[in-house]
């Protein structure tokens, strides 16, 4: 993998530097961020990874610089509102593979506009929504025929249906094979919630229909306490349980 850029590199993005860090393949790391105490963070995390330090060569940036070049890898951490522009000044770099943290950017235009850029360049783009590739979700996709309908209740705390709920709807988007999602229901809190990252948040209920297959999902958290969400899926032949508190599954 060679070099990496990080660019943004608070609380997220000294997660992405701990784990570019921790890669032996990883030889050099470029960094972009302005902020002191963002830096001073990022930097004890990177040195909780036990590596020696000179096998890597970490360069920090207060902003886009002349001296930064091309690479493997960039990473995008920023702000949502600053992705579009970060994206466009990383491809004149020469870098062609990303991964960017979501949400990818606010508005459709942007969001579009960053498809056309991806295209033009031949640009590689990961959006950050993990849990696809976790081996339990990969073996439950194995299991469904795309044409089937799923029923999918995730059932919890207050832990967000704008952020963790997002991670919910891309693995019912990717299990049950559709992109036309509609809202059949909707029941939110009438309070706002503040998240670590101080963002707001929302919890109540919110039910989708994935119209490819009339498959279903519930998200369901409660504003009340902070369980771990369960996760309920059924189809025909199968029901499955995943329990993120125990890390179990059934």
């Amino acid at each position: 993998m060679g070099k990496i850029l990080i660019v943004g590199c608070g609380e997220l993005g000294s997660r992405f530097l701990q784990a570019a860090f921790a890669l032996t393949e990883v030889s050099v790391i470029d960094i972009v961020e302005p902020m002191d105490m963002a830096r001073t963070v990022a930097t004890n995390r990177m040195q909780e990874v036990k590596r020696d330090i000179a096998t890597v060569k970490v360069n920090w940036f207060g902003e886009f610089s002349p001296e930064l070049t091309s690479g493997n890898l960039a990473i995008i951490a920023t702000q949502a509102d600053t992705r579009l522009s970060v994206f466009e000044k990383i491809l004149s770099l020469g870098y062609r593979n990303f991964l960017i943290e979501k949400i990818v950017v606010q508005s459709n235009p942007d969001y579009l506009r960053m498809l056309e850029l991806a295209d033009q360049y031949n640009a590689k783009v990961w959006v950050n929504c993990k849990t696809r590739t976790y081996p339990i979700w990969k073996y439950i996709k194995s299991k469904i025929d795309s044409a089937e309908k799923l029923t999918y209740h995730s059932i919890g705390g207050n832990h967000g249906i704008c952020t963790n709920g997002l991670h919910i709807i891309d693995l019912f988007v990717y299990l049950t094979g559709g992109l036309e999602l509609s809202i059949i229901n909707k029941q939110f809190d009438d309070s706002l919630h503040l998240t670590k990252r101080k963002k707001y948040d929302v919890s109540g209920q919110l039910q989708l229909e994935n119209k490819h297959n009339t498959s279903e999902l519930l998200l369901d958290y409660d504003k009340g306490h902070g369980q771990m969400p369960l996760e309920i899926l059924f189809t025909d032949k199968y029901r499955w349980v995943v329990d993120n508190a125990t890390q179990q599954a059934f």
